[in-house]
Order: structure tokens, then sequence, then C-alpha cells
């Protein structure tokens, strides 16, 4: 799993890479490229710009209407998510966040306010 993540993040800055995998049961080296990585995720990319459709219509709001973009996690950092999501909210100022560190400091912030309700 490391060898594919490592990979997939080499992926978002540029356009080729070799996919290293060095376990006891499986050992390869093999070229990657984008291309080859938007074309495996193009569905699950399809699957996160159908939320956000649905998030904007729920709110009953267009995606000219959302002003701020807010990338975080590293799968944002993939041009393909990047670029459909941009499409969507085309008036929107991208910001990125600390891709790999937000999320994370999402959580903790979240598991101390349940915390803290418990002690209550």
């Amino acid at each position: 799993y490391d060898g594919v993540e490592s990979a997939k993040r080499r992926l978002s800055d540029a356009e080729e890479t070799i996919l290293s995998i060095d376990e006891p049961s499986l050992a390869f080296e093999e070229r990657a490229t984008r291309t080859e990585l938007d074309r495996l995720a193009a569905n699950a990319v399809a699957g996160i710009v159908g939320s956000l459709d649905a998030t904007l219509e729920a709110a009953g709001i267009s995606g000219d209407d959302v002003e701020i973009l807010c990338f975080t996690g590293g799968t944002s950092k993939m041009p393909l998510v990047a670029d459909a999501l941009a499409k969507r909210v085309p008036n929107a100022n991208v910001r990125r966040l600390r891709s790999f560190h937000s999320v994370v400091r999402g959580l903790a912030t979240r598991a101390r306010e349940i915390a803290a309700n418990a002690c209550l």
C-alpha cells in the first residue's frame, strides 16, 4: 500500500513515476503515468463531483454562488480532482490547506469535543 500511495503522491506533481512494491509475497517496479492514474480514478472522481452537485442542490445554490473552494487531504492534490471541482465552482477562490495534516487536525478537534461532552 505504501508504494501505491507514494506513487499517487508523486503523480500529483509529475507526469510519470516508478511504482515500486517490495513486499515478501510481491516485489516489482513498473512505470506509472498520470494518464493511467486518471483513467483508474475517473469513476471515483465522478462520485466526488456528484456529491458536490448534490450538496449544492440541497443548499439551493449553484456552483457560481460558491466563493471559496478549500482543498484538504491528499486526494485533492490530484490534478484530476482539483480541476473537476474547480470547474463546478468557477468563481470560487481556491485555497489549499496543509493537505496531509488538516484532516487529522479536524479529527482531533472533534475528538476533544466528544470527550468534553462525555465528561458532563
